[in-house]
């Protein structure tokens, strides 16, 4: 069982360590190549190349990281000219004291950079590119949450695929079933109860079928809206091709770390701690260095006033009560973004705990039920032999075969389950190719 006091442990590491990045080892190639099958692996390629949400979640981080670029440009210097033309008059030491029109002719410019001696500016790029990592952390869980969910339908479309073959051949048991019945009522050799009873379950049979076949075919709708309206570039084949991979390493205390939603948590949790940084540092002076030149006269080509300066600029907030509140807002949001992140990786570990156990139920059920079917399966090779001696009716043969079928089916549906299960632990883990946050 995991512990979930590591997820503690984990964040006053991270905060001691000021959240460093988070981009760690990739932990392998895409989850899915555990199942080692082609099919599965060229669907899921096919489905995230195709589906609009991966590519909606790029053009965010595409617009995040230019946020990031516009934050970083804050701490650039910055260059204006001003030009005027201008209709008054004047009355000044410049005309002693005398009224006079004004000069029309005005013009200024500035170039002027904020030397970030306190950090500010690096708090809001920090902030920005947190936030950058957020969207990375979106694309990584739109990819996980799609290619889970195609391989989900495309394994049960396989047992969909064994299902409606045994059916099938079921169906028609029972309709041969049925067939003698009726003739052996018909010549008076049989009961009509015992036709009716055949009939009653030549019609369960085929309606079995038909709720399959239905169940199939909204399960491949279900994948041609995941692979962006296309038809599947190879079919699922039979449930048989796959195999149960080996279970994952969880001797392990940090799983959850490459999971998306914690990323996620985490990297707001820096974007916060970036905004507090930025706006606490927006109370302090602030250091620039300017070069300025301005001029006025009656012509744009011969100015009677001008002057030019170039020096250090320091300018000092005494009294302005929104920074005031909006750092103590950002101090309040580092908080509430720590306890998000502590919430989200006890839920993490939590799911991965229960996506353990019901993988380990899963197979243990399939191998019982592949006992179940082995048993059963021999009971039918026993009837076959019994029936080419005389011992048995046909129908009798038909109604083992019809019982080994059942258990075929419920062992490809506890096979399907493990498969699945497997699938939803390696999502529960964050899956093959998302980023890691560093281990603790």
């Amino acid at each position: 069982m995991i512990r979930y006091a590591v997820i503690l442990q984990l964040g006053l590491v991270l905060s001691a360590a000021g959240a460093e990045s988070p981009h760690g080892p990739e932990t392998g190639g895409p989850w899915w190549e555990v199942f080692d099958h082609p099919g599965l692996s060229v669907v899921i390629e096919q489905g995230l190349e195709a589906n609009a949400d991966p590519v909606a979640a790029a053009a965010r981080l595409l617009e995040a990281r230019q946020q990031v670029s516009a934050a970083a440009a804050s701490g650039r210097p910055v260059a204006a000219l001003d030009a005027a033309y201008r209709l008054g008059r004047e009355k000044s030491l410049m005309t002693g004291g005398v009224e006079d029109d004004i000069d029309p002719w005005a013009a200024s410019a500035r170039v002027s950079w904020e030397l970030d001696v306190f950090g500010r500016v690096a708090g809001m790029v920090d902030a920005a590119s947190a936030r950058a990592d957020v969207r990375q952390s979106d694309i990584d869980a739109v990819r996980l949450a799609l290619s889970t969910d195609i391989a989900r339908t495309y394994i049960d479309l396989s047992f969909r695929h064994e299902q409606i073959t045994l059916l099938q051949a079921s169906a028609d048991d029972a309709r041969a079933v049925l067939d003698r019945a009726v003739r052996r009522r018909d010549a008076g050799l049989e009961n009509p109860v015992v036709a009716e009873d055949a009939r009653a379950a030549y019609q369960q049979a085929e309606h079995r079928l038909m709720e399959a076949e239905i169940e199939r075919d909204q399960r491949m709708a279900g994948l041609r809206e995941q692979l962006g309206g296309e038809d599947p570039q190879v079919m699922p084949g039979p449930l048989a091709s796959f195999q149960l991979p080996p279970a994952p390493d969880l001797t392990r205390t940090n799983l959850y770390l490459a999971r998306p939603d914690v990323t996620r948590a985490h990297h707001l949790w820096r974007a916060a701690e970036g905004d507090a940084v930025s706006s606490a540092r927006d109370r302090l002076p602030s250091l620039s260095l300017v070069v300025a030149a301005a001029g006025e006269g009656e012509d744009t080509g011969d100015p009677e006033q001008w002057e030019a300066w170039a020096g250090p600029v320091l300018s000092i907030p005494l009294w302005e009560p929104r920074r005031g509140a909006e750092a103590r807002s950002a101090r309040a949001g580092v908080t509430a973004a720590e306890a998000e992140f502590l919430s989200v990786s006890r839920r993490a570990v939590k799911e991965i705990d229960a996506a353990w156990i019901a993988r380990q139920h899963a197979a243990a059920m399939t191998a019982h039920m592949e006992d179940r079917y082995n048993a059963l399966a021999a009971a039918a090779t026993t009837a076959e032999r019994k029936r080419e001696a005389g011992l048995i009716q046909e129908s009798d043969l038909r109604s083992v075969r019809m019982t080994a079928r059942e258990a075929a089916i419920a062992r490809d549906r506890w096979h399907a389950a493990g498969l699945t299960s497997h699938i939803n632990l390696m999502g529960a883990m964050g899956g093959g190719s998302t980023r890691r946050l560093p281990d603790p």
